[in-house]
């Protein structure tokens, strides 16, 4: 469904390579959540204390 491949999705997971905004905002659409949950989830301290604040 995303369309990448599995060395590709390997890398990202690894974090040895990034996504692009666009390939995040396709994932998000696909799993059908806000683009901020993921990165409120991934890295809270950069947003604040809670998810209302970011």
């Amino acid at each position: 469904m995303v369309g990448i491949a599995e060395q590709v999705y390997g890398r990202y997971e690894r974090a040895t390579s990034h996504l692009t905004a666009t390939r995040l905002i396709h994932l998000c659409e696909l799993l059908a959540i806000e683009p901020i949950r993921l990165l409120h989830d991934a890295a809270p301290h950069l947003w604040g204390d809670t998810k209302e604040e970011a």
